[in-house]
């Protein structure tokens, strides 16, 4: 699938900061921490909310996958709106007709 048109400009612009996805109540993406305690022989793996917008977000082999904020805007595009829909809504199309 391709971008939709424009989607470079915008990018252009994007600071990568990843606010838009950590406030939105649809964005679903979550990374894993581990805590240790020595003192007293104790582990820890929590679930946190995180953003794939972040570079660290793709990082494999110590390098991202998506090395630059446009990489990450496009990767948030068709994750949000591209495979969200199991059923093929396009929510840009549904938004038009507002």
């Amino acid at each position: 699938m391709s971008p939709p048109p424009g989607w470079a400009e915008v990018a252009s612009r994007c600071l990568a900061c990843a606010n838009c996805t950590m406030v939105c109540p649809t964005c679903f993406c979550t990374t894993v921490e581990d805590a240790t305690d020595l003192t007293v022989g104790t582990a820890e793996r929590s679930e946190v909310w995180d953003s794939c917008f972040m570079l660290d977000f793709s990082k494999i082999g110590g390098s991202p996958v998506r090395g630059s904020g446009p990489a990450c805007y496009r990767q948030w595009l068709t994750h949000k709106f591209s495979t969200w829909c199991p059923i093929g809504i396009d929510v840009a199309e549904e938004l038009a007709c507002i």
